[in-house]
């Protein structure tokens, strides 16, 4: 008999319990519904009546939205304040892999994506393709933000595409420009064997193009001395580093020659072979008149010698 009355009470109690924790996470939940709303309004002090009256600010809509990816995507710097403050996460991620950062910097938003980074956010994870997504929306104000904060310009989507290639595809002069300046690799190609530059040509954007070309001759003129340097002393892999940048291999020095001359003069043939396997142009002949065989034959570089004479065959 005692046990039978035990057990009634133990049911009793866990109905109870059950029913004032059902009820309890009920009112929460709705409490965190009227929060997203109030936030979708721009209601300030609903927003903060609701975190003290207990609405979650970490809730998660059936997509995985958060109050603060939804306070990101319209950039109120007073409403992403009260929501951090109150313990919201801004690394948190949706089913679809957004996050308060990728959706503040897509609309534009710097203020809002300045805040986000003094608060914790993690510009690595999930938040890699960031300047990708910014650039492809011309948002050259918060692009340089994000470089400045250390956010790689040179990051690839599935397509190969970078930063730089989406924003001349998208005739985003200022972002071409940031990102440019910002140390975007001007020579990445996409999957389709595209640089930024042929991107811009073929689409018309003259202002870009000319914009990519000035910035890719100032490039080789910098690099174009490391690179001739390098074929001049036999350096293999700084040659190799210049090769997997698809630079113009071809730049020539006050004399007129080439990486190519210089490696076959000075009897590199290790960087002779690599400069041709990558495109070197053999048949270019400096101001006395003499191309890289000729160089190479006249210091007896027999190695050399049968490598071009073979190469030109």
């Amino acid at each position: 008999m005692h046990t039978v009355r035990k057990y009634f009470i133990l049911l009793f109690c866990f109905i109870l319990f059950t029913g004032f924790f059902y009820c309890t996470l009920g009112k929460k939940t709705e409490l965190s519904k009227q929060l997203i709303s109030a936030i979708k309004k721009g209601h300030t002090e609903k927003i903060k009546s609701l975190i003290e009256t207990g609405a979650n600010v970490n809730y998660r809509e059936p997509e995985g939205i958060t109050p603060l990816m939804w306070a990101s995507y319209d950039g109120n710097i007073e409403i992403l304040s009260l929501l951090i403050n109150a313990g919201a996460d801004v690394n948190a991620k949706s089913n679809y892999n957004s996050t308060p950062l990728l959706i503040a910097a897509s609309r534009g938003h710097t203020e809002a994506v300045k805040l986000l980074i003094q608060s914790g956010v993690d510009l690595k994870k999930d938040n890699l393709g960031i300047i990708y997504d910014t650039a492809l929306r011309g948002q050259a104000e918060t692009i340089q933000f994000l470089i400045e904060e250390g956010a790689s310009p040179n990051v690839k989507v599935e397509n190969g595409d970078t930063a730089l290639i989406a924003a001349a595809a998208k005739g985003h002069k200022e972002a071409v420009k940031v990102l440019v300046q910002g140390g975007a690799a001007l020579r990445t190609k996409n999957k389709e064997g595209k640089t930024a530059l042929k991107v811009a040509s073929e689409l018309g954007y003259i202002e870009i193009t000319q914009l990519l070309q000035d910035a890719i001759n100032q490039d080789d003129k910098v690099k174009g001395k490391e690179l001739l340097e390098a074929a001049q002393n036999g350096d293999e892999k700084v040659i190799r580093s210049f090769i997997w940048i698809n630079m113009n291999l071809d730049v020539t020095n006050n004399e007129g020659s080439t990486a190519l001359m210089l490696a076959a003069k000075n009897g590199h043939t290790i960087i002779v072979k690599a400069l041709l396997n990558a495109g070197a142009d053999m048949t270019i002949r400096n101001s006395n008149n003499k191309t890289a065989l000729e160089l190479a034959r006249e210091h007896n570089h027999n190695d050399i010698v049968v490598l071009l004479a073979g190469t030109r065959e």
